[in-house]
């Protein structure tokens, strides 16, 4: 998993005054039935990264788990997916100049301000030589 990936998380949370709300990581979970809570966080780098679960009850208690973890490494500018920083990345950035989204939706977009510009290749170039490989 690297950094930014979406992460489907599914919890089961039971109570005797019955669960209202589920929240991981400041994201509300949907409810999907049979006790079971669902949604999406979005990773972040780090080694044993501890993800924060949070449930809440009709009589306003709070019950929290924080026993999860997961490790996410990644370099942005690593845009050709490879775990290297090479030309190839700097190519790929200048294919889709001028494109423009959402901040942080376009992979090329590497500084995340919602439209690929000259800045992105000069940042995928400070970081030429660089590996996420270990």
């Amino acid at each position: 998993m690297t950094d930014g990936d979406p992460i489907l998380v599914t919890v089961n949370a039971t109570d005797n005054f019955g669960v209202t709300s589920v929240i991981v990581e400041g994201v509300s979970l949907t409810p999907a039935g049979n006790n079971i809570w669902e949604g999406i966080i979005i990773a972040a780098t780090g080694n044993d990264v501890v993800v924060n679960v949070c449930a809440m009850d009709g009589a306003d208690n709070a019950g929290w788990n924080n026993s999860t973890a997961y490790t996410a490494r990644w370099i942005r500018e690593d845009v050709y997916p490879d775990g290297w920083i090479t030309i190839t990345d700097i190519v790929r950035v200048g294919n889709h100049m001028g494109e423009t989204g959402e901040p942080g939706w376009i992979p090329e977009d590497v500084y995340p301000d919602g439209t690929t510009t000259i800045t992105d290749i000069v940042r995928v170039g400070n970081h030429m030589g660089e590996t996420r490989l270990y």
